[in-house]
């Protein structure tokens, strides 16, 4: 009778979560290598904290029947029992697999991250109401779009966060990249420091913003920051020289300029002797530009005789109507020439403008006057009349006995 006696032995795996608390279960398989050839051995094995994530493959023969040792070696397997390899991101990259030395250990390393953005308005706290309902923003990998766009709006306090992102491709490689960009009202991405459309307002109205972006890196917050793209505007006023014996013209008289919208409202009035420039005019124009008519009160012994783009760009000026488009800082040059010889400014007299705050008829009120030339600043009574808007007072020289006022209006010939 012949006894023969196998040595066996035990072969054990045990699973790690590194991350997060895994996943309800997991399969295993143990496997007989031979050179670059694996063979399953047994059954799969299922491990989940029932069993504490452990088993134990015993009784296994250590060698086979030519006396050669037989090299067991466990895997995590995929749901079709084919072997998952160090380093493989699994699960949609979910987790990267890796191995202890004797593959008696495997740890699935948690390989997901989350990328946040936020949307920072630079717009006067929407002030000219040029705010978009919502803005689209495209999330890139390694500069590569990255999943759908999505809505930021003021719902969601102007924020999102992008969940379950793979940090890296596999165990070898490096993290990748995350960064956002911001897409126009046509869904092309907008470029650091370029500027766009990004929607309408309530109204139905588009305007322009600048963007800039902060640098992203793993897990740190997208910041974007959409500045309003205002546009500038000057007045200049020059009399032109007519070779009249009081040429030039003194530096306290002023001739009062109107900027008035498409509607015909004044948007803003200035005041400017020759060779002066009005302060920045501020406007805040939609994408397709704002349109204003600029007219002057001549006084009757100027004419006005034409306007220039003197700064900025040329074609914003067609005839008396400037259009401002954003980011525009345009200066309009108005040139005046006396058309006879003075009756104002070779005397100690001087145009005075009056303009008057309600709309009734009565009481009027003086606002945004000028001082005389003898120190005095207003016209000591209000007026009870039904004429609204803008005057021009005159001070007439009374043959050496005074002087008196006179309201005028454009045209009026003030010895007439």
């Amino acid at each position: 009778m012949t006894i023969t006696n196998t040595l066996l032995r035990e072969i054990s795996i045990e699973k790690e979560w590194n991350g997060n608390s895994g996943e309800s279960s997991v399969q295993v398989q143990l496997f007989k290598k031979d050179g670059n050839n694996y063979t399953a051995y047994g059954n799969v094995q299922t491990l989940n904290s029932e069993n504490g994530w452990k088993y134990t493959w015993k009784d296994l023969e250590v060698y086979d029947q030519e006396g050669e040792k037989i090299n067991y070696v466990p895997y995590e397997v995929y749901s079709n029992g084919n072997r998952i390899e160090e380093g493989t991101a699994i699960m949609d990259g979910k987790y990267i697999v890796n191995y202890s030395d004797d593959h008696g250990v495997v740890t699935n390393v948690y390989n997901y991250t989350t990328v946040s953005v936020t949307k920072i308005w630079e717009d006067y706290d929407n002030r000219y109401d040029t705010r978009p309902g919502s803005i689209k923003v495209q999330l890139y990998q390694n500069g590569n779009a990255y999943g759908q766009p999505v809505t930021l709006d003021a719902s969601g306090s102007w924020n999102w966060t992008w969940k379950n992102l793979p940090v890296k491709a596999d165990g070898n490689s490096q993290p990748y990249q995350y960064t956002g960009k911001e897409l126009d009202s046509s869904g092309n991405p907008l470029e650091d420091g370029g500027s766009g459309i990004l929607g309408t307002n309530a109204g139905g109205d588009a305007f322009t913003y600048t963007v800039k972006y902060s640098e992203a890196n793993k897990g740190d917050a997208l910041i974007i920051t959409n500045e309003l793209k205002p546009a500038v505007l000057r007045l200049k006023k020059i009399v032109d020289a007519n070779e009249e014996e009081n040429e030039p013209i003194a530096d306290e008289y002023k001739f009062l300029i109107q900027l008035k919208d498409a509607k015909g409202k004044l948007y803003t009035t200035v005041a400017l002797g020759h060779e002066e420039v009005s302060g920045m005019i501020f406007v805040v124009p939609p994408a397709a530009g704002e349109s204003f008519t600029i007219e002057e009160i001549v006084p009757m012994e100027y004419q006005l005789t034409g306007m220039e783009v003197t700064d900025g760009r040329k074609d914003s000026l067609k005839n008396d109507i400037v259009t401002v488009l954003p980011g525009d800082d345009i200066t309009i040059t108005l040139h005046n020439k006396a058309d006879h010889s003075g009756y104002f400014h070779n005397t100690e007299s001087v145009t005075n403008v009056k303009q008057f705050a309600n709309e009734t008829g009565e009481n009027f009120k003086q606002e945004n006057y000028y001082e005389e030339p003898d120190g005095t600043n207003d016209l000591t009574k209000d007026f009870a009349s039904d004429f609204h808007g803008v005057e021009i007072a005159a001070l007439v020289d009374l043959n050496g006995n005074g002087f008196k006022e006179k309201r005028m209006e454009e045209g009026d010939d003030l010895l007439g």
